[in-house]
């Protein structure tokens, strides 16, 4: 990876989550994770939750994928998420993740030891990228590119029908030994940019790195390739040195600004200055995406 002078932030952005004492909201501040929004659809990733009685390695919302149709005010109008499993409430994602061989002996590692960890997302019509924290293997990050079925693209349908999951196919990504802390597709480009890290709870580098021509390619066309993808590293976030336990970047949003890219960066575990504030809310930090118009 090429050596980078630790970029300053251009903007930033106080983001309200609830009211002064909402213990959901201060919850949701403390745990920022991945989402992607295109058009009125708001793609949730969920890898956070109460654990489980009978497995406390897993959590009851951490392996949920669904969609939500907003309206024009951003309040959901109805929704849809994968079908689980009739008799064991394992859901289709699990499912396939289990069947692919590389991916089958994570599945029973604590998913922040390099276990199974979905962290970042991102979507094009029925097709989703899902960016994995883990598992990385031999310093490679993986993608599952997910193609879904019964997806409607009008607001008008039956939100009782669940997605089916035609096709899972992995992705592979040189991001320097970091794993998928979260996904952006680039506007008006086939293009993603990546917001990398650690994969365990250790101290470590954060970078936004360009994934280039991520959903050109339809991942039935070659499915047994496991060829590396191209990158460019854009940013250096966070040096990541001993010690640094706040402000870990975790979610990642573009938005177009007086003609530049802007990347809006939402942090896990923020600083207490990141809180000031009414109410609960935390500070986000906005980067110019270099070479992205």
């Amino acid at each position: 990876m090429p050596s980078l002078p630790l970029a300053s932030p251009a903007l930033q952005r106080r983001l309200h989550l609830g009211d002064t004492g909402d213990a959901n909201a201060a919850d949701l501040r403390d745990n920022l994770s991945g989402l992607a929004g295109r058009d009125s659809w708001l793609w949730l990733a969920g890898d956070e939750g109460e654990p489980l009685a009978l497995d406390p390695q897993r959590s009851a919302s951490g392996q949920v994928l669904g969609c939500l149709h907003l309206d024009g005010r951003g309040f959901p109008r109805s929704g849809q998420r994968l079908r689980c499993h009739t008799t064991n409430s394992e859901d289709a994602l699990t499912a396939a993740l289990a069947a692919n061989a590389l991916i089958r002996p994570f599945l029973a590692i604590p998913s922040k030891d390099n276990g199974l960890d979905i962290e970042g997302i991102t979507a094009r019509d029925n097709r989703v990228l899902l960016g994995l924290r883990g598992a990385v293997l031999r310093g490679i990050a993986l993608v599952a590119d997910l193609q879904l079925d019964g997806f409607a693209k009008s607001g008008d349908f039956d939100h009782t029908q669940p997605l089916q999951l035609q096709s899972l196919q992995l992705r592979y990504l040189d991001l320097g030994g970091l794993a998928v802390r979260d996904l952006a597709a680039v506007p008006d480009s086939n293009d993603v940019l990546i917001l990398a890290g650690p994969t365990m709870s250790l101290a470590g580098p954060c970078r936004l790195i360009r994934w280039h021509h991520a959903f050109s390619a339809h991942p039935a066309q070659h499915p047994e390739s496991m060829a590396l993808e191209c990158t460019t590293t854009l940013l250096l976030l966070r040096s990541g040195d001993p010690g640094d336990n706040h402000d870990k970047p975790e979610g990642l949003d573009l938005q177009h600004t007086d003609g530049e890219l802007i990347a809006w960066i939402a942090y896990d575990s923020p600083s207490p200055d990141r809180g000031q504030g009414d109410g609960v809310c935390t500070l986000l930090d906005g980067f110019v995406v270099p070479g992205v118009g």
